[in-house]
């Protein structure tokens, strides 16, 4: 039996597909789920939330689970696993991401990427880089890299296949991270 999240979730989801983002409403996500308001606002303070959770299970939640299962001396197969992981996610549900891409409302797409990639980043590079300023400005570069690719990518209509936009997104964002692990492989055995 799906959960009350999943339901309002994917009640969102079809009704995006279905219509523009403006014209959906708690009222009509309440509708489609067959919930109470009250009960949409038991797990979510309003539309924006949904959308920061579609973020964290389809780009987030990859990453870490990959990250847990590779062992951190092999992040350069993780690295493209997990991009191709996403890609193949937004081209799966390109009809979402089209539409979530245009909204102007209080977070835009590309603002809860960056949001959410940017706190998974620090975490990731807080092993690599003991500077503070540093590992948030590293961070935030990251984040916001790839909030633009994946931002670029749908708007181009996605004709580059979503193994090539990884492989470019690698060697064009994530090249360093490369640097970073061997700078610290060097600074561990320099101790």
């Amino acid at each position: 039996m799906e959960s009350n999240i999943e339901i309002i979730k994917a009640s969102f989801i079809k009704l995006i597909e279905a219509t523009d983002y403006e014209k959906v409403t708690i009222s009509s996500i309440c509708r489609a789920a067959g919930i109470s308001r009250r009960t949409f606002y038991r797990y979510f303070g309003g539309i924006e939330q949904i959308v920061t959770m579609l973020v964290r299970d389809d780009f987030i939640e990859p990453v870490i689970q990959i990250r847990s299962i590779l062992p951190i001396d092999e992040i350069k197969s993780a690295q493209i696993l997990m991009l191709e992981r996403i890609y193949a996610v937004i081209y799966e549900k390109r009809v979402l991401y089209e539409k979530l891409l245009d909204y102007r409302g209080k977070r835009s797409l590309a603002e809860v990427i960056t949001e959410e990639s940017y706190t998974l980043h620090l975490k990731i590079y807080s092993s690599f880089i003991p500077d503070k300023s540093e590992l948030e400005y590293a961070s935030f570069f990251t984040a916001v890299s790839q909030a633009m690719i994946i931002d670029r990518w749908i708007r181009n209509e996605m004709v580059i296949p979503p193994k090539q936009i990884a492989k470019y997104a690698s060697m064009w964002v994530f090249a360093h991270f490369r640097e970073l692990a061997s700078n610290s492989e060097r600074i561990d055995k320099g101790r």
